[in-house]
């Protein structure tokens, strides 16, 4: 779609457009992602793309969304003797440029002023509006094909003000005000509060004036305490109250409220950017979780978080987006337990000289290949040749492959016998480049051997080159680590996932900002205390390492929800884990455990938990209190019947037990009165529970492959005719 004419694109059907601005040559950020912006606060389909309603313009004032968007008709080629349709003024010309034909007057100037009129290339009226030099100014009504108003508003100065209104036409229109499938097609009218191009408000009615939500299902009744305002998300359940300026971006405060009408959140925005002060509750209660201030989208100021009872947890001062004092934690009694004295925004710098060969200090889009390749002919600074070797091997797919050559080729020719020996002894001798950590690790290792190599140098500008070579200051604690792993952090998630590293790198401490720690597929046997410091951190990933245990100072983190240590031979559940108690997910699978802790029940807002292919020789009585669960997978396990403690899980919605060893399913599984999906399939199964058959909530249940008696699927299939079974 990247070589279509302003015809052809304007043609596009709705999807054939979002697909055609999401990448290539054609890509509009704006106007792909601005849902995606809405999203991020859970509004997702709350609110449709703009609509043009000044046809004198490619894009509608205070907003950026392209005019193909809009669902206008195509364009037919421009043409002096264009026939004029029924129904469109003699005095009406054709414009090119909005493809409509426009009547109305215009200023000294030459701009429109007035009431200008529009009509589509089928000479339907599609819009009058006023304007003023040129800009919207005062109210505006479009038209469906079907002569039905589709959109009423108005504009004062070029910016949306006041009630704005969508309403839906009783024949075929080519303005959807369904914006495809994001609206329900059950809306028949929307309307839309703005504020001098600010969004404040939004509103959906069924024909005969129910309430709707963005689903299209009745309203729910709106709890005390939430704005009137506010906008309900109709997949969470929240309520969201805030603004928005003409591109869709959060600006303002903006506040979050539960379906119950719990305060979740208190932000404050600008242009998207977090900008100003920041609240969060404990989900379902309204009590404080923590405070804490940004400034252009970074920490800054006096960080606080709270345990349940209000009790303060933790302070720190922040500037930046990096620590700027003393870093405070405190038990839930009040007793101060550590001060911490973390490192600044000003890291150690280390400074290495750079190489004193003119060609060898340029950028890389500057290099010279004639220059460089004249380097041959002369000496070369053991600076200058450590940033070689890092042309010739470093870098990833991307690197410019020339240039590599030539470097290769200026290192390998050096008439320098213990340079070839290193090269000869590392494989850099007929490697093209460096793939591992080991390989990159070992040439550091040799090369500090030779004295014609800075191997300081040679550690910077391997970590300059990317690749691998972003690893290599990963285990120190300075500015080059830190511009390390600033190079692996996206937004605020740090992904380390497959770097053969052999611990998490200290310098995570830096970024207390931080989401998401990404560290899995890696040899990390250690999870050294510093990770506690990540003081926003929500999620940990660590699956496929060698840990055995994991710190205390884990329990500091207020904000950690998921726990991801599956594949890792722990054995034993790690002390810290049961301290956890806002954990909201817990993957556990593959661990080598062969018990469970008794504290283990005082993970009481666990929801999902992964225990599967662990020898464990039971359960322990404190998982009954596990309220909160709604997964559960304990496949491959080694019982022949499964602990009846698993039946107390009342709010259990879906449940793994397929395992070879399992023989027998306890009639206790319709205990299980909200189970929606149940897998048993690949099991040892010879008959199944008459409750089972009675459990017409389920959803899902994988049961095949059981040696269970011929004609058994199809009697639950007709016992469970809502259900799918695999």
């Amino acid at each position: 779609m990247d070589r279509l004419d302003i015809s052809e694109a304007l043609a596009l059907s709705e999807t054939e457009a979002e697909r055609m601005f999401a990448s290539g040559k054609a890509r509009l950020p704006t106007a792909h992602a601005i849902l995606q912006r809405l999203a991020d606060i859970g509004l997702g389909d709350s609110l449709p793309i703009s609509r043009r309603v000044n046809p004198a313009s490619t894009r509608e004032p205070g907003s950026t969304v392209p005019r193909v968007l809009h669902y206008h008709a195509a364009v037919p080629p421009t043409d002096a003797d264009r026939p004029r349709p029924d129904g469109v003024p003699s005095e009406a010309w054709w414009s090119s440029e909005d493809g409509e034909w426009v009547l109305g007057p215009k200023d000294e100037a030459g701009e429109l002023h007035g009431e200008i009129r529009y009509w589509r290339p089928d000479g339907t009226l599609c819009c009058v509006s006023r304007l003023q030099a040129g800009k919207p100014h005062g109210p505006f009504r479009r038209f469906h094909e079907t002569g039905e108003v589709s959109q009423t508003g108005q504009f004062v100065y070029g910016e949306l003000h006041g009630l704005r209104t969508f309403i839906n036409a009783t024949g075929p229109s080519t303005e959807n005000m369904h914006i495809g499938a994001r609206l329900s097609r059950k809306i028949a009218r929307s309307e839309y509060d703005y504020d001098h191009g600010t969004l404040s408000a939004t509103r959906h009615y069924a024909a005969d004036g129910t309430p709707l939500g963005t689903d299209g299902e009745p309203l729910p009744s709106r709890p005390e305490g939430v704005p009137k305002r506010a906008i309900r998300n109709a997949t969470s359940g929240n309520w969201v109250a805030g603004l928005w300026d003409g591109e869709g971006r959060r600006d303002g405060e903006l506040q979050v409220f539960d379906a119950e009408g719990k305060q979740v959140s208190r932000e404050t925005y600008k242009a998207d950017v977090l900008h100003g002060p920041t609240t969060v509750f404990y989900p379902g209660t309204g009590t404080k979780r923590a405070s804490f201030n940004h400034v252009e989208g970074a920490l800054d100021g006096l960080f606080e978080q709270y345990y349940r009872d209000g009790t303060l947890a933790r302070q720190a001062q922040l500037a930046a987006g990096r620590f700027a004092g003393t870093l405070r934690d405190w038990t839930p009694d009040g007793e101060l337990t550590a001060e911490t004295e973390l490192p600044g925004s000003d890291a150690p710098a280390v400074f290495i000289q750079a190489p004193p060969e003119p060609v060898l200090r340029c950028d890389l889009g500057e290099l010279d290949l004639d220059e460089l390749a004249a380097l041959a002919d002369g000496p070369i600074s053991p600076t200058g040749l450590a940033r070689l070797i890092a042309l010739g091997w470093g870098g990833d797919e991307s690197r410019d492959g020339e240039l590599a050559r030539v470097a290769r080729k200026l290192v390998r020719e050096r008439n320098d016998e213990a340079l070839r020996a290193a090269l000869a002894e590392t494989g850099l001798d007929a490697a093209p480049r460096l793939l591992t950590v080991r390989r990159l690790e070992r040439v550091i290792e040799i090369m500090q051997d030779v004295p014609a190599v800075d191997t300081q140098a040679l550690q910077r500008e391997l970590a300059a080159s990317g690749g691998v070579g972003l690893l290599v200051p990963l285990e120190r604690d300075d500015a080059v680590e830190i511009a390390a792993l600033e190079s692996l952090i996206s937004g605020d998630r740090l992904n380390l996932r497959s770097r053969d590293l052999t611990r998490l790198p200290p310098a995570v401490r830096r970024f207390p900002g931080l989401r998401t720690i990404d560290a899995s597929h890696n040899r990390i046997t250690e999870l050294t205390a510093e990770v506690s410091e990540v003081l926003l951190l929500y999620e940990l990933n660590l699956v496929d390492n060698g840990l055995r245990d994991l710190p205390d100072e884990l329990r500091r983190l207020r904000d950690l929800r998921v726990l991801m240590l599956g594949d890792n031979p722990l054995e034993r559940v790690p002390d810290v884990i049961p301290a956890l108690s806002e954990l909201s997910t817990l993957h556990l699978a593959s661990t080598r455990l062969t018990s469970l802790p008794g504290s283990f029940g005082e993970l009481e807002r666990l929801r999902t938990l992964w225990l599967d292919d662990n020898p464990l020789s039971g359960l322990p009585t404190s998982f009954a209190t596990l309220d909160s669960l709604r997964f559960l997978h304990l496949g491959g396990h080694p019982w022949s019947s499964p602990p009846l403690v698993i039946f107390e899980l009342r709010g259990l919605e879906e449940l793994w037990l397929a395992s070879p060893d399992l023989t027998e399913l306890p009639g206790d599984i319709a205990r299980l009165a909200k189970l929606e999906r149940l897998t048993l399939w690949y099991s040892g199964l010879t008959s199944l529970p008459d409750s089972l058959f009675e459990m017409t909530g389920l959803r899902e249940l994988r049961v095949s492959n059981n040696p269970l008696p011929q004609g058994t699927i199809e009697r639950l299939q007709e016992a469970l005719p809502d259900c799918t079974i695999y």
